[in-house]
């Protein structure tokens, strides 16, 4: 029922009223990984950081003519390689 809302909601409603819709549930889930962080106890900024870093990514590569999917596979690819082991110091 949710992921036909989804498909809808986008059909019904002003784009104006979706984009605010995605805006806010971008800066939600960020709030919550935050969250959750710190309810961890493990509070990491970083989180913030990564967001800012994609976002700004995403626009350049938009404005420079690339589609939005195209410029978000290639910062998921990115980041999946910076996730790598092999950037960490082994331990002694």
């Amino acid at each position: 029922m949710l992921c036909l809302l989804l498909v809808v909601f986008p059909l019904l409603v002003n784009p104006y009223i979706v984009q605010i819709a995605i805006t806010t549930i971008t800066y939600s889930l960020l709030g919550l990984a935050f969250a959750f962080s710190v309810r961890a106890g493990l509070p990491r900024i970083d989180i913030a950081a990564w967001c800012s870093i994609g976002s700004f990514t995403t626009a350049l590569l938009m404005n420079a003519g690339i589609s939005f999917w195209l410029a978000a596979r290639a910062l998921a690819d990115k980041r999946s390689i910076a996730d790598n082991d092999t950037f960490e110091l082994p331990d002694i």
